[in-house]
């Protein structure tokens, strides 16, 4: 085994506290110990690797990513619930009206993150085919958006406090509804001078997704027209987005949609992982490549252990979410920078446990929800290669 960096040993020293009621001195009455630390770079620490897609596609992600002026190009999808064929004229006496006329539609849409720094921009809503479903891709829908089936745009400003946007529609923006069983569906874009993204809210993870409004005219007890609103939330929401482009030789991806999860399987010294105290560990991965995604987006990679290394359903030994950002390493698209994780929640219990497994999983945290991946040198390359930098003390070395 290689190992990049000398043995480097960093002194702590154990001091005491002057008690003045208790008979002596400090540091008369105190041993004079020292601990030492060992730090050191282990480059062949990962011997096999390996990387299976597929885990959370975009229409079970916890976002809906629009992008615009990066590498890849990517729209919204939103199929909402089927609208009644009668709206309620008296709540109270539940009293059902069938529908005289429409007056408009309002589509209400909320976003919860968008690129740092992005500056006014518009979200273009166009009409879309009612059969749009989980195998509807980017090619299928570009034919759809353009200037013949854009509905409407609104405009989000930079200023903003609030978090979502309402757009009004014409009576007539869904010629087919009758045709289509009352459903409506619509894509949506980012317009952007500069290269952004904003994420939008999706039905898979809040409560606050994208609904639309259709106002009314029923017959009221004089016969009269009277206004009235029927609201229906989305059935499916998802987004579609051009090919990423193609992974290099020697590289593993993390992240992306449907989510790739990459499997990591450790070979460290028996003298560090069975005998020795591991205090810290980091993985470090050298991107093979600028990590690729959405203009200004950023990947949160999180390191989990594995009860059992059984291939791509191997169970994972969850961390508490309050130590998800602690266990992760944030990867920023365009950058090359080494990234690097803090493993030692994986790699110290190794100690205790001899039967453990000794291999882990990285993946993005909240999958599916970004089209961005992480892409790293595997353990097959001859410079960049993943490693350990592991910082121990060797029970030989603690002593007066």
């Amino acid at each position: 085994m290689r190992v990049l960096a000398s043995l480097s040993l960093c002194l702590l020293v154990v001091g005491c506290v002057e008690d003045i009621a208790a008979p002596g001195a400090c540091p008369d009455y105190c041993p004079n110990t020292r601990i030492v630390v060992v730090d050191t770079v282990i480059t062949a620490s990962i011997d096999r690797d390996s990387s299976f897609a597929g885990y959370f596609p975009t229409y079970e992600a916890g976002s809906i990513q629009l992008t615009t002026g990066g590498v890849v190009e990517s729209y919204g999808v939103v199929r909402f619930r089927t609208f009644a064929e009668e709206v309620c004229f008296d709540t109270a006496a539940s009293d059902l009206r069938p529908i005289l006329a429409v007056d408009s539609f309002k589509v209400h849409i909320n976003f919860e993150a968008r690129s740092p720094g992005t500056g006014d921009f518009e979200l273009v809503l166009f009409r879309l085919p009612a059969s749009v479903d989980t195998t509807t891709t980017y090619a299928d829908l570009q034919s759809f958006f353009n200037d013949s089936t854009e509905l409407a745009a609104v405009a989000v400003t930079s200023g903003m406090s609030e978090d979502s946007v309402t757009v009004t529609l014409a009576p007539d923006v869904f010629p087919t509804l009758e045709e289509d069983s009352s459903v409506a569906a619509v894509g949506i874009s980012m317009r952007s001078v500069e290269p952004a993204f904003v994420n939008l809210q999706s039905r898979n993870r809040s409560f606050e997704y994208q609904r639309i409004t259709r106002f009314v005219q029923v017959d009221s007890a004089d016969g009269q027209p009277a206004a009235r609103v029927d609201t229906t939330y989305s059935a499916f929401d998802s987004f579609v987005f051009s090919d990423l482009p193609p992974l290099g030789p020697n590289a593993l991806p993390v992240g992306g949609t449907p989510s790739t999860r990459t499997f990591l399987h450790a070979t460290l010294p028996s003298r560090i992982v069975d005998s020795s105290s591991v205090i810290r560990a980091t993985l470090l991965l050298v991107p093979a490549e600028p990590v690729v995604g959405a203009p200004g987006d950023t990947i949160r990679i999180l390191a989990e252990g594995l009860a059992a290394d059984i291939g791509p359903k191997s169970p994972i030994i969850q961390i508490p979410a309050d130590s998800i950002d602690f266990f992760s390493g944030l990867a920023h698209v365009g950058s090359t920078d080494t990234l690097r994780i803090d493993v030692t929640h994986i790699i110290a219990p190794w100690k205790d446990n001899p039967s453990a497994s000794r291999s882990f999983m990285l993946r993005a945290y909240l999958e599916g929800g970004t089209i961005g991946e992480f892409r790293f040198n595997s353990s097959a390359s001859v410079v960049g290669a993943p490693a350990l930098q592991i910082s121990f003390i060797p029970p030989s070395l603690i002593g007066n």
